[in-house]
């Protein structure tokens, strides 16, 4: 009998299978919920939460992956080897994994169906789209260019013009979001990439404007704190710092946010920072950062 392994817990947002990963281990979900992205851009995401397996047929072949796994929510992974899927001793199991089977052989025989229906424009339009709805600036860049020299006359230029202009005169893309606040964090967590804070900041503005009262909204203003941060933009930072430290006095990570505050307006000379600072004395007086703030003041050289 296989050795049973230790489940794998992955956080919100934890890349749980990368796409042409070799796969050495299949996973069946204990608890929470995974987004399977397909390796090619035109095809549907979709999700999957407990008891489905992913990752079954190439780790019985010791095949790449041609999906990305992501955790929307904190998820538990139970993983399985290649001889727990060939001769599984689990009726439970071994129902799970033809269901996840099956599923996933569903969904190839659709996205192949529908995609044999479609010219290779429309496909490379309908990844233009994806990059859109996304707010993903610059690979709609890259697929307008290619889009433009291969296919010259086609319909679709001047739809995909109309983006390009924005982009070029710094507008942003339109975002879509999920239309519940639930679903709409989760999709966040997933699109977010470190490599464009632009981007993020249009998808997590979007939730802003959108779920003001959502249980998810502290954390969605720290997250844009963390992408201002990120492009030093000063004037931004001021603002959603003075609004998660009013909207969120007694938050983990208010007096982090005040101290923020402070070295935000030390550095641009505004002299509110030292008002800011007797406000840090007075409400954080056990936190490990007041001797930072009582350095900045003077009071302890």
């Amino acid at each position: 009998m296989a050795k049973q392994k230790s489940e794998r817990r992955c956080p919100a947002g934890t890349v749980a299978l990368g796409v042409d990963e070799t796969v050495e281990t299949a996973y069946q979900i204990v608890g929470g919920r995974v987004q399977i992205e397909w390796k090619w851009d035109t095809w549907e995401n979709f999700y999957l939460q407990s008891p489905f397996v992913f990752g079954a047929l190439e780790c019985i072949e010791r095949a790449k992956s041609t999906i990305r796994v992501q955790a929307n929510e904190d998820t538990v992974l139970r993983p399985l080897s290649a001889e727990e899927l060939s001769n599984p001793e689990d009726p439970e199991l071994a129902a799970s994994v033809l269901q996840s089977l099956t599923l996933f052989l569903k969904q190839i025989v659709q996205e192949k169906y529908f995609g044999l229906a479609l010219s290779e424009s429309e496909k490379m339009y309908r990844a233009f789209e994806t990059y859109v709805k996304k707010a993903d600036k610059q690979r709609a860049i890259d697929c307008y260019s290619r889009f433009v020299t291969g296919f010259p006359t086609s319909p679709f230029i001047d739809r995909m013009l109309h983006y390009i202009q924005d982009i070029s005169l710094g507008k942003d893309l339109v975002v879509e979001i999920p239309e519940n606040d639930e679903d709409a964090f989760l999709s966040i967590l997933t699109q977010a990439t470190d490599a464009d804070p632009l981007q993020n900041l249009s998808l997590l503005k979007k939730f802003e404007e959108r779920f003001p009262n959502s249980a998810h909204y502290e954390r969605i203003i720290d997250m844009i704190i963390g992408e201002y941060d990120k492009l030093g933009d000063e004037y931004q930072l001021n603002h959603y710092l003075r609004k998660f430290i009013y909207t969120y006095p007694s938050s983990s990570t208010a007096d982090q946010k005040l101290l923020m505050l402070i070295s935000v307006q030390r550095k641009s000379g505004e002299p509110s920072w030292y008002e800011n600072g007797l406000r840090f004395l007075l409400l954080y007086p056990e936190s490990e950062l007041i001797g930072t703030v009582r350095k900045f003041m003077g009071i302890d050289r």
